[in-house]
């Protein structure tokens, strides 16, 4: 992995985004995609590899490497 995916990944789910308006019965409602991550520690639990039945690779890394 290099920092370049890795740092696409992290941009991928910290970025929001607006949606427009929706106007309903004299209403209007904002709408807008809040962001997954939005802590040090929401970034660090994302996954960042998958393989077949095993668990994903993590922003943060392996805790069980020694």
């Amino acid at each position: 992995m290099t920092f370049s995916e890795l740092a696409d990944v992290i941009a991928a789910n910290v970025e929001n985004a607006g949606g427009g308006i929706i106007s309903r019965g004299g209403n209007q409602l904002s709408i807008r995609a809040v962001t997954r991550a939005n802590t040090i520690q929401d970034i660090s639990n994302l996954p960042v590899k998958f393989a077949a039945g095993v668990k994903p690779l993590l922003v943060r890394g392996r805790e069980d490497v020694t």
